[in-house]
């Protein structure tokens, strides 16, 4: 013993580490037991991630269906004339095209849910056939897309009968419900 009163043979026996119990096979069969589960946090973590990208797809749906709405149906050949923007989603185009109109408007026709008039006095041999020589208005057609969460509504009327350079003129016009669908 020192003079403070301190045993340097039993303060060193608390200090030195303890040998450990040799390992056995129930001993090693507990400790398999514990790390074979796997820990709560990390099931939590794998259904958050899990969760995470079902709702990123369903976001990166709308987000693309609202930077980059679709466009109308539009007969191959068309060309643009004019194009007026009236707001995101809302627009108005005017073509022209080398077909004859009534063939335009059966291509409007057998567009998925979308309804025609087509005057039947001009269409009724299968081609265009007007009365005089004035461009007339030949079919209205009306058709809705929908889209992600949104409806894009279509309108289509074709007239006929400009002359040579493109006989067939088509206006256009698309809005975007942005509300989203019924």
């Amino acid at each position: 013993m020192t003079s403070d009163g301190i045993n340097p043979v039993e303060d060193a026996a608390e200090n030195t580490p303890q040998p450990r119990a040799p390992l056995t096979a129930e001993s090693a069969a507990e400790g398999e037991g514990k790390t074979s589960r796997p820990p709560v946090l990390l099931v939590i973590g794998a259904l958050a991630v899990a969760l995470a990208l079902f709702a990123g797809v369903q976001i990166i749906g709308v987000l693309y269906g609202m930077v980059f709405p679709p466009e109308p149906p539009l007969p191959d050949g068309a060309v643009q004339i004019e194009h007026e923007d009236q707001a995101h989603g809302v627009d108005s185009w005017r073509y022209r095209i080398e077909q004859d109109a009534c063939q335009v408007a059966r291509h409007y026709a057998e567009q998925d849910d979308a309804s025609c008039n087509i005057a039947p006095q001009l269409c009724e041999t299968g081609t265009y056939s007007p009365p005089n020589t004035l461009p007339q208005n030949v079919a209205q057609c009306r058709g809705e897309i929908e889209f992600s969460i949104f409806i894009m509504t279509w309108e289509a009327n074709i007239s006929g009968g400009y002359g040579e350079r493109g006989p067939t003129q088509i206006q256009l016009d698309r809005e975007v419900s942005w509300f989203g669908s019924d």
